[in-house]
C-alpha cells in the first residue's frame, strides 16, 4: 500500500467510508444535492475514525473542502471539531493555499466557488489565503 510506503515512522493511515445514493449529475441542483448527501454522512465517517484516537485529521475530499471559499472552508473545519474534537485538521482548500502561498504563486481574485458547479463558474482560491501585509482585502 502506498500510504505505508510513504508514511513516517509512527504514522499510520485509517480511512473513513460513507454511503451517498449515485445521483444524476447532469444539472448544478443534482451537484448541490450530491454535496448535500455527503455532508449528512460525514459525522458518521469522522466519528468511526475517531475511534483510533488520532493526532490529526485530513479531508482528502476536495469538492467539500473549497465550497464556500474560505468561509465554507472555515465553517466545513468548525462542523468537523464538533465530530473531531481538538485536533489538527487538514482541508484540501486550506492546505492547496498554503502550498501556493509558499511557492509564491498569486492567487487574485474574490469568487467564492458557489453557488454553480458547472464549468461555466469559476473559482478562486485566493479568499482563503490571508491578505499580505499592506495589501488591499477584497
Amino acid at each position: 500500500m502506498l500510504g505505508r510506503m510513504v508514511s513516517p515512522p509512527g504514522v499510520t493511515f485509517h480511512a473513513g467510508r460513507f454511503m451517498v445514493e449515485s445521483p444524476a449529475l447532469d444539472s448544478d441542483d443534482a451537484f448541490l444535492e450530491l454535496l448535500a448527501g455527503i455532508r449528512r454522512t460525514i459525522p458518521n465517517a469522522v466519528r468511526d475514525v475517531m475511534t483510533c484516537l488520532p493526532d490529526h485529521l485530513i479531508m482528502g475530499m476536495s469538492a467539500e473542502t473549497f465550497w464556500g471559499g474560505k468561509i465554507g472552508a472555515v465553517e466545513f473545519e468548525a462542523d468537523l471539531r464538533v465530530h473531531a474534537g481538538d485536533i489538527g485538521i487538514t482541508l484540501g482548500a486550506t492546505a492547496c493555499a498554503a502550498a501556493l502561498e509558499r511557492m509564491g504563486v498569486s492567487l487574485g481574485g474574490t469568487e467564492n466557488g458557489g453557488p454553480c458547479a458547472s464549468a461555466r463558474q469559476s473559482v478562486s482560491l485566493g479568499p482563503l489565503l490571508p491578505a499580505a501585509a499592506g495589501a488591499a482585502t477584497p
